[in-house]
């Protein structure tokens, strides 16, 4: 019996819809790729584009989910593991799947394409891998099951975060008055 639970359909739409966008962006570079390749006069420049755009902007979707990652950070135990490569049971299985093949086809498509064409612009397509890691960061920040966070020792707010003794802090009060006033004792 087929488990529901472990489809993309069953992901969140916010899921499907950036795994889609993901998709896009390499087919995307998948035909600009294979045209660079079959005629780089033509078609170099495309290659050089997409390959930028799809690097800057893969760029933008990782610092965003670093801030969203930081941001679940104060409520959830989130994890560079699970928010950036989707370690764990932080996304279902099968968009997991679908996202580390997605990787590895656009890795493997630009490694193919930029060696067969190395010394043209068609060789900027190995910065568009970052495409995918950037997308699959989004969905693992964003959409990632992580469990809630416990109160931390000594964080602000807790019942341990009394001061701590400064008696052998440098510089401290109690600490001159140890040594007579003098702060610069032991240097």
């Amino acid at each position: 019996m087929v488990n529901r639970a472990e489809h993309a359909d069953s992901a969140p739409a916010g899921v499907r819809v950036l795994v889609a966008v993901a998709w896009v962006g390499l087919a995307v570079y998948a035909v600009a790729a294979s045209a660079g390749v079959l005629a780089p006069a033509r078609f170099a420049g495309v290659v050089r584009v997409v390959s930028l755009v799809e690097f800057l902007v893969a760029c933008m979707v990782f610092s965003l989910a670093y801030v969203v990652a930081v941001a679940r950070s104060t409520k959830a135990e989130v994890t560079v593991a699970g928010a950036f490569f989707l370690s764990g049971d932080v996304v279902t299985r099968a968009v997991r799947l679908q996202l580390y093949s997605l990787v590895s086809l656009h890795a493997a498509l630009a490694l193919v394409t930029s060696t067969i064409r190395i010394y043209t612009p068609v060789a900027f397509g190995i910065l568009s891998v970052l495409w995918g890691f950037g997308w699959m960061a989004l969905v693992g920040s964003a959409h990632g099951r992580f469990p809630p966070r416990h109160e931390a020792v000594g964080r602000p707010g807790s019942e341990s975060s009394a001061p701590v003794s400064t008696r052998n802090v440098p510089g401290s009060e109690r600490n001159a008055e140890e040594s007579g006033g003098r702060e610069d004792e032991g240097r």
